[in-house]
């Protein structure tokens, strides 16, 4: 029976690098538009995870979008828990409206929309603040942070973003249709790092690859699982007790690449870092002294793990592999993408990327293909070694 090997792809992260290589200049242009080059190095790039992991089955994570505009579950949950625990107050001797959350408190400057002022220090807090019971809580979404809400860039290329947008669905689409037992996995509400935690977390005595560059992926490795950087494709080799211990660091002090901030003691001004007022807490074991509402938030949104993904999530993940279409053609077009049988040979070490597993031989350049001998095994026979390898199977 065929030893099941689960590839999972960062597709954003792929892509991203792939796109801002443009600017490096350390490669040349080998195509004729920015277009045509960033699909045949993202191209190239999958042929040498492949030629290198020689996965059974493989998995592009893709972020759930819809135009282009994130639709994660985190958003809405983040939202949710600032209408919980945001405060508004009332200083009468100063005749100002004010706003705390985050364990900080801000000056209203606009009621509408709501806008605020910078946070206070303890000395510029009115002494005769007097909490508001009743007001519109709704009102809080034009002020509180969003998830990811911080991530602003200008776009730097002439080629519009939504070309580019468009290459990588479609790539992705074009190589599934060409890699055996590859899947493209877009699932509502869900980012590529769910995907990667559910998958994992349902089938934990397989082998899987996971190829990024996200940190937060790594919380996943285990004896089954490893990591391989996405530009690079070397292992991650930090050890299991760092990559725990900072995974506890990021619950306690935030992560602000994603705009999630740290958690705070109360009758302390502002929140935890993520430098040494978190490791200390950590060090010395403390996480029960700090605020619980916003450790449990934090641990919500960064774990990747299935008492933490919710179920929900985890079930659009699954229906959404179940329901990938998946290529069982065994004549496979590498000239659909720009990668010739010579090129391909010459990207990859064994010049066979599939190896003999799944004794698949891309068409000739004269149209003739290669016919299978007898002892081929058929994909419908390796998926069903594949998948009766699950308990219970995706």
């Amino acid at each position: 029976m065929i030893t099941p090997k689960i590839l999972i792809i960062d597709w954003s992260m792929i892509a991203q690098s792939r796109t801002y290589s443009l600017l490096s200049g350390h490669e040349p242009l080998l195509r004729a538009t920015d277009i045509e080059e960033v699909r045949y190095r993202m191209t190239r790039d999958v042929w040498q995870i492949l030629d290198l992991v020689k996965p059974t089955m493989t998995i592009i994570a893709k972020d759930y979008k819809i135009n282009g505009v994130r639709q994660y579950w985190r958003g809405p949950f983040l939202a949710e828990y600032h209408k919980k625990n945001t405060e508004k107050y009332i200083s009468e001797a100063h005749e100002k409206v004010y706003y705390r959350f985050d364990n900080v408190i801000y000056p209203e400057t606009n009621s509408f929309p709501v806008q605020l002022g910078k946070k206070l220090t303890k000395k510029e807090i009115p002494e005769d603040l007097q909490l508001v019971s009743h007001w519109d809580r709704d009102r809080i979404e034009d002020f509180a942070p969003t998830y990811k809400g911080n991530r602003v860039g200008d776009w730097v290329f002439e080629t519009p973003k939504e070309e580019f947008t468009k290459l990588y669905n479609d790539l992705a689409t074009d190589l599934s249709q060409i890699i055996p037992n590859c899947r493209v996995v877009e699932a509502p509400h869900a980012e590529a790092d769910d995907i990667a935690g559910v998958l994992t977390c349902k089938a934990p005595n397989t082998e899987h690859v996971l190829v990024t560059g996200d940190g937060d992926w790594y919380q996943l490795v285990n004896d089954k699982v490893s990591v391989r950087n996405h530009i690079t494709f070397d292992l991650l080799e930090e050890p299991m007790k760092k990559i725990s211990n900072d995974l506890k660091i990021k619950l306690i002090g935030g992560d602000a690449k994603d705009n999630i901030k740290g958690t705070y003691t109360e009758g302390k001004m502002g929140c935890h870092a993520k430098g040494k007022p978190a490791q200390k807490i950590v060090a010395e074991g403390l996480q029960h002294t700090v605020n619980q509402a916003s450790y449990e938030r934090n641990k919500r949104l960064i774990l990747l793990d299935l008492d933490n993904i919710p179920k929900f999530v985890q079930e659009s993940v699954l229906t959404t592999l179940r329901g990938a279409k998946v290529n069982l053609n065994p004549e496979l077009s590498w000239e659909k993408l720009g990668l010739n049988l010579k090129e391909q040979a010459i990207l990859t070490k064994s010049g066979d990327i599939f190896g003999q597993k799944f004794e698949r031989t891309p068409s000739h350049p004269s149209g003739a293909s290669k016919e299978p001998e007898d002892t081929e095994r058929t994909m419908e026979e390796i998926e069903a070694d594949f998948n009766a390898c699950f308990d219970p199977p995706f």
